[in-house]
Formats: C-alpha cells, sequence, structure tokens
C-alpha cells in the first residue's frame, strides 16, 4: 500500500511526537555532534524556536507525522528538514524541500553537518550549491553551507547575510 502523505501547517499537538521523530531523524544520521541530544532537548528546543519565528510544516500519513520541515523566511533559510528514518526515500522529503523553494521563490540558504553525506547528496540533487564550510556556531562540528537560488538571483550566503544585516551563524540546519 503507497503512502499518500499530506503537507499541513505544524498544531501545537504535534510538538511532542515532532520532538521524537526530529530526534529519531538526527541520531539516524550518525552525525556525532548529534550523539548527546535527547528527544526532550529538541522539544524544549521547538518551543523557543516557534517563538522566534519558525514557521513550520509537517507531513503526515494516517495520522502518523513522516517529516518536517522548520523555516526562517526573515533570513530566507530552510532551517529545518528532518524525514522519520522509516520513511526516507519516499518522495517526502522532496515534497517538504519543494514546500519551502515555493514559500521563498527569490532563494534560501540551509546549513548541514559535512559528515551528513545523504543529506548533503539530497540537496544537492535538489539543485543546492555549496556555498562554503565552516564551523556550526552552537555544536562546532564542520558544516556545509549551501544556497538555493532562482536563476538569474545567484547571491552568496555572505551576500544575502550582509543585505539582511544580520548573522547567518545564528541560523542553523544540523
Amino acid at each position: 500500500m503507497a503512502m499518500t502523505p499530506i503537507i499541513r501547517p505544524f498544531a501545537p499537538q504535534d510538538a511532542d511526537r515532532l520532538a521524537v521523530l526530529w530526534h529519531a531523524s538526527w541520531q539516524s544520521t550518525g552525525v556525532q555532534a548529534f550523539r548527546d541530544v535527547t528527544a526532550a532537548d529538541l522539544r524544549q528546543r521547538l518551543d523557543q524556536e516557534l517563538s522566534a519565528g519558525w514557521e513550520v510544516f509537517v507531513a503526515e500519513d494516517d495520522g502518523a507525522l513522516l517529516g518536517f520541515v522548520a523555516l526562517k523566511r526573515s533570513t530566507r533559510c530552510l532551517d529545518q528538514l528532518f524525514i522519520d528514518p522509516n520513511a526516507k526515500r519516499l518522495g517526502i522529503g522532496r515534497k517538504l524541500f519543494d514546500l519551502a523553494r515555493t514559500l521563498m521563490p527569490e532563494g534560501f540558504w540551509l546549513r548541514a553537518a559535512v559528515e551528513n553525506k545523504n543529506a548533503r547528496a539530497f540537496y544537492e540533487a535538489a539543485g543546492m550549491r555549496l556555498d562554503r564550510t565552516e564551523p556550526h556556531p552552537r555544536h562546532a562540528h564542520e558544516t556545509a553551507a549551501n544556497r538555493f537560488s532562482k536563476a538569474g538571483t545567484q547571491r552568496t550566503i555572505t551576500e544575502v547575510d550582509h543585505a539582511l544585516g544580520s548573522t547567518v551563524a545564528e541560523a542553523m540546519i544540523e
């Protein structure tokens, strides 16, 4: 039986399930910087990020959360995109990524752990370009900063950061 997930805005009753999914997906990457993070830590962070302006959409099928994307449109950042480890390679990540493209048509940036090769391959296949590598601003592991731009609007993350007058290092995607 094929899954037909729907993409919908996050609702407060999703919070606990989203934190558990986020944790399971993070742990499935094998990235060492994530080994000590708990679902409770992520649940607390979810509240903080929502208060700070995260716009979150979830993928759901028959009541089960399968993935989510968190956007910071003010800085044109795809901040988080995680899929339940048992729902990977079903097109859910691409649907969430395409939603980000629709909601931020002029382009956006994201950060991924350098050692998360599957995520980096996914973003490259989706059209993202590597802008630079740098230490993560909170966890210090090496990250790859990528950008996706509408044709004719290719700008580096540094240029976008300067234009916005913000610190790109504040936003993160693990």
